[in-house]
């Protein structure tokens, strides 16, 4: 700290400590004095919506979060993070809609789809969870993740047979990776 007190990565982990520690004013002010140098630093502008959403404060959180889109409408943060707020908010159709273009943007990452998956199934919305899962694995047999997710929706669905052999498809995968 005393030899660069000035840091971005330093002002943020900073923002992060008060932010654990319940010391909102003192995260805020870490955050936005790394805006003032740069305000199209996504991270803190995202950190700032985590901080609003810590105090409750979804209005501004949904603000900072529909900034970083904005800033970055090719990067999937903006989207994911509105997306943990519409869910938080118990709105899940726009909390997908929004995992949805996250997607488009980052297709292969684990935990957007594992989220939407989720999502749906909470929404008990099981034919698109299935659609997204089945069109992955035609791209990629041997993606255990897709297998996993889809057990999970049969459990959901109380299918015993198809959960059983989505879970076996999961460990079938899994094996063959292991293998090359």
């Amino acid at each position: 700290l005393k030899l660069n007190p000035n840091s971005p990565d330093i002002m943020r982990t900073m923002a992060r400590v008060h932010m654990a520690q319940g010391e909102y004013p003192r995260a805020e002010n870490e955050l936005r004095k790394v805006l003032e140098g740069n305000p199209k630093d996504l991270e803190a502008r995202a950190a700032l919506g985590d901080l609003y959403l810590a105090m409750k404060d979804a209005k501004r959180a949904e603000a900072e979060y529909a900034e970083v889109k904005r800033i970055s409408p090719k990067g999937a943060l903006g989207y994911a993070k509105l997306s943990g707020l519409y869910l938080n908010q118990k709105k899940p159709d726009q909390a997908a809609a929004e995992l949805e273009q996250a997607l488009k943007l980052e297709p292969e990452s684990p935990l957007l789809i594992s989220s939407l998956v989720q999502i749906r199934i909470r929404q008990k919305k099981f034919a698109p969870a299935l659609a997204l899962l089945e069109k992955r694995l035609r791209e990629n047999p041997l993606d255990p993740l897709s297998y996993n997710l889809m057990g999970q929706v049969y459990l959901a669905q109380k299918n015993a047979a198809k959960t059983d052999e989505a879970f076996q498809g999961a460990i079938r995968a899994y094996e063959k990776i292991v293998e090359k």
